[in-house]
């Protein structure tokens, strides 16, 4: 602004000071002039007061209060970016912290598939071996059952042939002749010699 500005400003301060008092001040006006002056002095100095207080506030005080004003303003301006810098850094992290809780869910997921693959793969090999053993098991016993029955087959026999050569001793020596002895005796040389 300029010397014009201010000067015409400081008039119309002034102006509307007096009017003030003189509005304010009617009591002091019509009063008696018999000496009661001492009321009417101390508002007009009040008021005098208060003008000159804010003559100087406007002349000295102004240019810091605007300097303290702006400086809070910026201050504030800058805090506001800073936060606003601050919740967009936030807002980063939780969406990287949401995506990380995706990731790992999936990466969770495909941990369980492969457990559950591997464990159907070793619950397969379990079961093929267990029906390996069985079959060795079984394939033994049947062994083991197929010998004892030849062993009883053998002791069968065995005793078979026992019992029938003590049958036959037991009837032969009365059926058989001298003849009949002969021809044994000879079929056995035969089939000897040959």
């Amino acid at each position: 602004m300029n010397k014009a500005c201010k000067a015409k400003r400081l008039t119309c301060c002034i102006s509307a000071a007096l009017v003030l008092v003189i509005l304010l001040a009617p009591g002091a006006l019509a009063a008696d002039p018999s000496g009661d002056w001492r009321p009417t002095y101390d508002l007009i100095m009040r008021w005098l007061n208060f003008v000159i207080l804010a003559l100087v506030l406007i002349k000295f005080a102004r240019r810091p209060l605007i300097d303290f004003m702006t400086g809070k303003k910026e201050e504030i301006a800058h805090n506001i970016k800073r936060m606003e810098k601050e919740k967009e850094q936030a807002a980063l992290k939780v969406a990287e912290v949401h995506k990380k809780l995706a990731d790992s869910s999936i990466r969770f997921e495909n941990l369980k598939e492969r457990i559950i693959r591997q464990g159907e793969k070793r619950k397969q090999a379990i079961i093929a071996e267990a029906h390996r053993e069985s079959e060795i098991l079984l394939e033994g016993a049947k062994r083991k059952i197929d010998s004892q029955v030849l062993q009883a087959e053998s002791t069968l026999r065995s005793e078979m042939i026992d019992m029938a050569v003590n049958a036959a001793i037991e009837r032969l020596p009365g059926q058989l002749t001298e003849n009949d002895n002969k021809k044994l005796l000879d079929q056995f040389l035969k089939s000897t010699a040959s």
